[in-house]
């Protein structure tokens, strides 16, 4: 499997404008059974699919439920962006199931390492058509 994009400064700015309210509701990480976050990639479209920690609430109180009813108070999220011309500039996937990619990841990492990204563009981040290269 191999994925390659291009990402100009506005297509950063607007996945990191994606993932922060998404990790906020979902609790953030992965680290927690039942939550978690899933990234969908196919040549027409970028799905993420988040669930929230197992017993976790918005109010940072903790569950009394006990076994698998635990999970079902965690906040479901989903989002789909347009990938072509959409949040890529120029994006390239091959993998044997038909071009897609699916994977999950730690959505306080990714929303780390955007911010990173983005801070270290904002010297010169004008609307240049520079990008990012992932």
């Amino acid at each position: 499997m191999r994925f390659k994009s291009k990402l100009a400064t506005e297509h950063v700015q607007l996945l990191h404008n994606v993932i922060v309210p998404i990790s906020r509701l979902t609790g953030g990480g992965g680290g927690s059974i039942g939550s978690g976050t899933t990234i969908y990639l196919d040549p027409e479209n970028l799905r993420i699919s988040s669930r929230g920690g197992a017993g976790s609430r918005v109010d940072g109180g903790s569950s009394q439920l006990g076994g698998a009813e635990q999970g079902a108070e965690g906040i479901a999220c989903f989002a789909e962006l347009i990938a072509m011309n959409g949040i890529f500039l120029e994006h390239k996937i091959e993998s044997i199931a038909n071009n897609v990619i699916v994977f999950d990841v730690d959505l306080v990492q990714l929303r780390t390492a955007l911010a990173a990204t983005l801070q270290s563009l904002g010297g010169g981040g004008g609307g240049d058509g520079g990008g990012v290269r992932s």
